[in-house]
């Protein structure tokens, strides 16, 4: 960056004007062999010209990287915020005389702020904020009296007040002093820690000499969501000559930079950063692509509607090793993996669907995929799950029932009795999915009742009546099989009712309305991690 190697060149005519120990020497050119290691892995921020967010889990080595740009761009027009910020407000602030002596220190404060290695750092973080309202009292003084034409002070009280609704700022015998709009005075020291952070953001940027950069690490913490995007919006107009690069792992932050480049943090040795920029994709969203960015975990996509679906809660507490990541539909869950991997994400991606009536064809190739598998149900729907053997045996275990077995076999009679209702509809479904390659194909599979109802469908079509039935024929044969069963799974795996199984099932064990929360209950507790256990083993080797 053009800043550093303008302070580069000074510094190698200082030194060549100095005789060095070789111990000296060499610690020193390691020293600045390690900034040219850090700046030259950011030339890409300066050559893009735009702001920057850096996002990465935790210990990807955002905060490092922040406390070490300070060290490597001492002398240019840089100004980095730490994340360790404690604004804490002693009243009366400090007295340094006149605003010369005051400026002197405080920038002097504000290097060993941001120096992880000064021994003066602790006192100097916790003194920051005083500080800071020390240089506003000054500022708003002078603007006061006419002598300061930027009026920022007042820009400052204006926006404070738009994001801290019910409060105000005054200069009062010149100490700035809360307000309520009912007139009510209180000290600065105690604003919350929101209020504080506001203000301290504002007074450091816009107070500030015109700096070139500024690196912002976790520009979130202790804002409240609603407004960070809003402060940092302001704070980039007022300073539309400064470049922002934001450190974070707060994916609602970074999406709100919508003019932002994103970066990723790749890797750091400890020496060195590598980044990729954000990779663009015709099927993973940019605010989806940023909120995965953020993760160490490998990512898995089902089909739940939200975080709060069946499928993503039971898929939280049996794949704990894994983020889960609502893609609502199938088709969804195939074009994120998809989109993940093509991306070269940095963590593994893989998928579940429901079964529904896809063809083990279909199934066993998404399965069989190099990368980005995507593995399926044994049953139709997550709901199924909810009622196999295993976990229905577990709920009535744990329930007053008198007679558990009889229970159990009453259920299993049930089950069949469903499954019977059902049965036209379930072949004519299977008979829909198997000719789905077939040209023509007209009709929803979602709507279909019967055979007859698919005939009418095709009747236009190249397919004739007796193919239809010859394809339906088998499946009314493995319908009859299934039906005459005494094998629970095999046939509540293949009931089409939804949440409706929940009910019927959750009805018969006095849990109509509650059935699905209380079996997750169960199965995270101490008492269901056996089940849960036995259930991924069986359902999801492959994972």
């Amino acid at each position: 960056m053009r800043w550093f190697y303008e302070d580069r060149r000074r510094r190698i005519r200082d030194l060549d004007g100095r005789l060095l120990g070789i111990d000296a020497a060499v610690k020193l050119l390691d020293d600045y062999i390690q900034k040219l290691d850090i700046l030259d892995s950011l030339t890409f921020i300066e050559e893009s010209n735009k702001n920057a967010v850096l996002i990465g889990p935790n210990g990807s080595g955002k905060t490092t990287l922040a406390n070490n740009i300070k060290h490597a761009t001492e002398g240019s027009k840089v100004f980095t915020f730490s994340a360790d910020r404690i604004l804490i407000y002693n009243k009366g602030g400090l007295n340094y005389g006149d605003y010369e002596t005051f400026r002197q220190r405080f920038d002097v404060e504000q290097n060993d702020a941001n120096d992880v290695t000064s021994s003066n750092r602790p006192h100097v973080v916790s003194n920051i904020f005083n500080e800071a309202v020390r240089l506003f009292e000054y500022r708003r003084s002078d603007e006061n009296e006419g002598n300061e034409p930027t009026k920022k002070c007042q820009l400052i009280m204006d926006e404070w007040h738009k994001l801290v609704p019910g409060r105000s700022l005054v200069l009062d015998h010149g100490n700035l002093t809360a307000k309520t709009d009912g007139g009510e005075y209180y000290s600065i020291q105690f604003l919350s820690s929101g209020e504080k952070s506001i203000l301290y953001f504002l007074i450091m940027t816009l107070l500030q000499p015109e700096m070139e950069y500024f690196f912002v690490d976790e520009p979130e913490n202790n804002l409240n969501p609603a407004i960070v995007s809003e402060l940092w919006d302001f704070i980039e107009r007022e300073c539309p000559k400064a470049t922002f690069v934001y450190l974070t792992h707060n994916s609602d932050f970074a999406v709100s930079r919508v003019d932002a480049n994103a970066y990723w943090i790749q890797n750091y040795d400890g020496r060195k950063w590598s980044y990729q920029e954000l990779p663009s994709s015709e099927t993973l969203p940019r605010e989806l692509t940023i909120q995965l960015l953020g993760t160490r975990k490998p990512i898995l996509f089902c089909e739940s509607n939200g975080p709060d679906g069946l499928d993503a809660q039971l898929y939280r507490i049996m794949f704990p090793e894994y983020r889960i990541v609502p893609a609502c539909g199938c088709d969804m869950v195939k074009r994120y993996v998809k989109g993940y991997c093509d991306c070269k994400m940095p963590q593994k991606a893989i998928g579940i669907i429901d079964r529904d009536y896809k063809t083990q064809d279909e199934l066993s190739n998404l399965e069989a995929r190099k990368e980005g598998k995507i593995y399926h149900l044994p049953c139709i729907e997550i709901e199924n799950l909810y009622v196999s053997e295993e976990i229905l045996k577990a709920m009535i275990d744990k329930g007053d029932a008198e007679d558990s077995s009889s229970l159990f076999d009453s259920l299993l009679t049930k089950a069949r009795e469903l499954f019977r209702k059902n049965k036209e509809r379930w072949v004519a479904k299977k008979t829909y999915s198997e000719l789905l390659n077939e040209p023509n194909r007209f009709g929803s599979m979602n709507r279909l009742k019967s055979i007859d109802e698919l005939k009418e469908n095709y009747r236009n079509s190249s397919l004739t009546d007796q193919q239809i039935d010859s394809v339906a024929s088998k499946y009314y044969a493995e319908a009859n099989a299934i039906e005459k069963s005494s094998d629970f799974n095999r046939i509540v795996f293949e009931i089409d009712l939804k949440k409706g199984l929940l009910l019927y099932f959750g009805s018969e064990l006095g849990l109509k309305t509650t059935y699905g929360n209380d079996v997750l209950s169960f199965l995270k507790s101490p008492e269901g991690a056996k089940l849960v256990t036995n259930l991924k083993n069986k359902y999801f080797s492959g994972i």
